[in-house]
């Protein structure tokens, strides 16, 4: 397991890329501005979701517990998101 300053880089770094990705949507494809803008907007609340949980691990759980689950929370919410970007094209 990474540290959590790698982690949230990582995490940084993954929602950047959505991030650019989306604006790339709405400046070269011509999408609908709100549903591109509802597609960023959940792109933030993701890394400030993940970024939050990294800091302050869950009371009562193991540490590699904790951890899994917050890499299948992370990986589901891309995909969602990364679902959302296709459709929007």
């Amino acid at each position: 397991m990474a540290n959590k300053r790698q982690l949230k880089k990582r995490v940084n770094n993954l929602c950047a890329d959505l991030f650019a990705e989306c604006i790339a949507c709405i400046h070269y494809a011509k999408v609908n501005r709100e549903d591109a803008d509802a597609v960023t907007v959940n792109i933030l609340n993701l890394q400030d979701d993940i970024l939050c949980r990294i800091s302050h691990v869950e009371p009562g759980l193991s540490t590699k517990i904790f951890f899994k689950k917050l890499n299948d929370d992370l990986r589901s919410a891309v995909e969602n998101i990364i679902s959302q970007i296709e459709s929007l094209a």
